[in-house]
């Protein structure tokens, strides 16, 4: 019993020595990796300022692309009809939509869930006015009708679109 208690006088405080010695060193490695993870965190954000920033410039110049004042004024030649005026002008905005797809990457999902919204407000602006002057009309005349059908709502379909990247890019500082 002399040699069991003998044992324990050395062992036992060096077990309490290795003991606590192991819950300093694990809570300094864990600190130390965390610390690390933010730093590797801190740089990404860094890195991918510049490109976040870059994807709002530029779904906020698709929604300039594709405002209908912008677009009937790029895409309207003398002489076209109303239906072929609507084909170019919907096959305008869509491969502006199209050459923007990537950039869903880089917004919110509200952000790029307005864009959508605001590509099919423009398609559906179009659409009516097409509808109303019938194919045969000329293109003037879709182009005035859809400036008023605007002009009446008051409201362009890309217009809340570009107030909420508008605010999402701001966050971004």
């Amino acid at each position: 019993m002399q040699d069991i208690i003998e044992i324990l006088k050395y062992t036992l405080p060096s077990g309490i020595v290795l003991a606590a010695t192991y819950f300093i060193l694990d809570r300094f490695f864990k600190d130390k990796k965390e610390a690390k993870l933010i730093e590797l965190q801190m740089a990404n954000r860094k890195q991918m300022l510049p490109t976040r920033l870059q994807a709002y410039e530029r779904l906020l110049l698709l929604l300039e692309r594709i405002e209908p004042n912008n677009l009937i004024i790029r895409v309207h030649k003398p002489g076209m009809t109303s239906g072929h005026l609507q084909a170019e002008l919907l096959q305008t905005v869509r491969q502006e939509y199209e050459h923007n797809l990537s950039q869903q990457l880089y917004v919110s999902s509200a952000g790029w869930k307005k864009v959508k919204e605001a590509k099919e407000g423009v398609i559906q602006l179009i659409g009516l006015a097409a509808e109303k002057v019938g194919p045969h009309a000329s293109g003037t005349d879709l182009g005035s009708y859809i400036f008023e059908i605007i002009q009446r709502s008051g409201r362009y379909p890309t217009h809340e679109a570009n107030e909420v990247l508008k605010t999402e890019a701001r966050t971004l500082f």
